[in-house]
C-alpha cells in the first residue's frame, strides 16, 4: 500500500510539472506606465506579441504593434523567429521606432523625451522614452523562464533593455 501511494505521488508530481512546462494557450505580460506588452502562446508553436501603448492622443497604427513569430522551447529558453525571417537569417532593428508623437497621455513619446541619455553625477541614465517607448522587434531572439517569469533583453546603440512578464 504504501508503494502504490508513493507511485501514484510520483505520478502526480511528474504530470503536474510536464503541464506546467507547456507554453500552449498561456498568455504572460509585462505592464508599464501607459503601455502593455502581452505574449501569448499559440496551440501550433507560434504566438504573438501585442505592444499595446494605453493612450488615446497618438497616431492609431502605432497604437496596437503586434509581432508574429514561432517559437521554440528548450527547458527554460524559448528561442523565436519571426515569420518575415528568411532561411539565412534575419536582420532587424533592436526595436520598432515610433515617430514623436504629441501626447499628453504618453509624454515619453514626444520630442522632446527622444534624448537618449541623461548624465547626472556621473552616472549615465536612460531617458523615459526609453523605458516606456521603445518596441521590441522580434528577429530570431531568445527569452528565458525564471520562476513562471519570463525575461527578455533587447540592446539597443546605447545599452539594453529588458522586460519581465508575469502570467
Amino acid at each position: 500500500m504504501k508503494n502504490v501511494i508513493i507511485i501514484l505521488l510520483m505520478m502526480f508530481f511528474t504530470l503536474s510539472c510536464s503541464s506546467n512546462r507547456d507554453l500552449k494557450g498561456k498568455k504572460y505580460t509585462y505592464k508599464s506606465k501607459n503601455r502593455e506588452l502581452v505574449i501569448k502562446f499559440n496551440k501550433n508553436n507560434t504566438c504573438s506579441i501585442k505592444n499595446v501603448f494605453l493612450c488615446n492622443d497618438i497616431d492609431d497604427e502605432f497604437r496596437e504593434i503586434i509581432i508574429n513569430a514561432t517559437y521554440k522551447r528548450y527547458n527554460d529558453m524559448i528561442v523565436f523567429r519571426n515569420f518575415n525571417c528568411k532561411d539565412d537569417g534575419c536582420i532587424y532593428p533592436s526595436y520598432i521606432e515610433i515617430p514623436a508623437q504629441n501626447s499628453s497621455n504618453c509624454i515619453f513619446l514626444n520630442k522632446d523625451e527622444r534624448k537618449n541619455t541623461t548624465i547626472f553625477d556621473g552616472r549615465t541614465f536612460q531617458s523615459d522614452y526609453y523605458k516606456y517607448g521603445l518596441v521590441p522587434n522580434i528577429d530570431i531572439d531568445t527569452m528565458y523562464i525564471v520562476k513562471n517569469k519570463i525575461i527578455f533583453t533587447k540592446k539597443t546603440e546605447s545599452g539594453s533593455f529588458g522586460f519581465v512578464f508575469s502570467k
